[in-house]
């Protein structure tokens, strides 16, 4: 039974992890699109304005960019981490299956094959 706590406590686990990667590289995905997008809103809003200064325009153009690749950075440390973690635990999952000697299925929730331990294919009492 500890055994079966353990493996659900790290499928869910895993899940977590995975909907969280998912949740970061979508953000990096937004992020990036931000900055290749803002020169140009930042060069229609200065055009419109007679009186924004050459400078000043390159100057805040910069600092933007800077602060959208420092949030980028810290990100993406975020989400390396996250990986980190998902590949522990996908790999102490993959452990427990493999040493458990106990033939493990997963299913999805319409009832499809996800995933099956090793132990399940030489399972005579599985067919």
């Amino acid at each position: 039974m500890d055994r079966d706590d353990a493996a659900a406590r790290l499928i869910r686990q895993l899940e977590y992890l995975d909907a969280t990667r998912n949740d970061l590289r979508d953000t990096i995905e937004r992020m990036v699109v931000t900055a290749e997008s803002a020169p140009a809103s930042m060069k229609r809003v200065c055009r419109s304005t007679r009186n924004c200064n050459r400078q000043g325009r390159l100057e805040s153009s910069k600092e933007e960019l800077q602060a959208l690749n420092e949030e980028l950075n810290t990100v993406n440390q975020q989400l390396q981490f996250k990986i980190a973690e998902l590949e522990a635990a996908e790999r102490d999952l993959q452990n427990l299956l493999a040493s458990s000697e106990i033939a493990t299925i997963c299913l999805d929730s319409d009832c499809c094959l996800k995933w099956f331990s090793p132990t399940t294919t030489t399972c005579s009492d599985c067919a």
